[in-house]
């Protein structure tokens, strides 16, 4: 009768290791299957991750910031190191944490007036 009693005790606590094992593994696929491409926050409601827009041509640039739900302000720049309309700078910097449906700042290699 004793060695029933073990085989019993050892059963339940399998039993209970084996379900918070399996509960652990369901709770970490919802979580991983829950989140979010754009990367939104649920500490921070409503936040997205800057993207990295610099080097990109302007039309691809606004492309990716809508689909994370940004907003661009474009501005005009110039620089030698870079084909026209391609973004030299943005602000906030790459993976800053910004507003869903926020303007954020760019800025455009755009051609130079002055005849040089």
């Amino acid at each position: 009768m004793k060695n029933s009693f073990i085989t019993i005790k050892i059963k339940k606590r399998n039993f209970v290791l084996i379900n918070l094992s399996v509960l652990l593994v369901i709770t970490l696929g919802i979580f991983l299957s829950t989140r979010d491409e754009n990367k939104t926050y649920p500490m921070i409601r409503n936040s997205v991750e800057m993207p990295n827009l610099v080097g990109q041509t302007k039309e691809n640039a606004i492309k990716v910031a809508e689909s994370k739900g940004i907003k661009l302000n474009i501005n005009k720049a110039t620089s030698d190191q870079f084909e026209i309309g391609i973004i030299l700078s943005q602000n906030p910097a790459i993976g800053d944490l910004v507003e869903f449906n926020s303007t954020v700042n760019v800025y455009v290699n755009e051609e130079s007036n002055s005849n040089g």
